[in-house]
């Protein structure tokens, strides 16, 4: 369990250890630049460099308990947008992809059990206006974005399944 609070965090802020916080900060956007840092020299040299990154509905939609995960999410977005602007000259372009609940394996970790993991999923989906969101989905935009002819750059797109509308729509 101590790798999903790596990832993670999931606290009250007043509750939370500056270890917990760093280690949060040092996996989502510390990595992130990383990352990003060593293989800008490789896309230079590229005919058609791209980086999507990957952020969170809960920029938008901040959740109790949440603080790092969001605060690294949204500096991710910020991030992004930065290096969009650096790379502009080069013909590199940045987005990022802001995502809800997307179906993955990603609970096997954490429940042994599949009828728990599939009750999980089947809420999740239903709380989701078009759905919970597929790998597939996923895949479908992130290839629309790395098209040689795509002029997208220096965006968060959020594929959210109407998740943040509805939330609204209740208020």
């Amino acid at each position: 369990m101590l790798e999903y609070f790596a990832i993670n965090g999931r606290d009250l802020i007043e509750n939370l250890s500056k270890e917990e916080w760093q280690n949060v900060i040092d996996v989502n956007l510390t990595g992130t630049f990383l990352i990003t840092k060593y293989t800008i020299p490789l896309l230079k040299k590229s005919s058609n460099g791209n980086i999507i990154n990957f952020s969170s509905e809960q920029v938008v939609l901040p959740q109790i308990k949440g603080a790092p995960y969001a605060i690294t999410k949204a500096g991710i977005e910020m991030f992004s947008k930065i290096l969009a602007l650096e790379l502009m000259e080069n013909k590199i372009r940045v987005n990022t992809i802001a995502l809800a609940s997307v179906k993955t394996n990603f609970l096997k970790r954490y429940k042994k059990d599949d009828n728990i993991i599939n009750e999980m999923m089947e809420k999740t989906d239903k709380k989701m206006p078009f759905g919970i969101i597929k790998p597939k989905d996923v895949y479908e935009l992130v290839k629309y974005l790395i098209k040689e002819d795509s002029k997208i750059t220096g965006q968060t797109i959020l594929m959210d399944s109407g998740v943040i509308l509805a939330v609204n729509r209740k208020k």
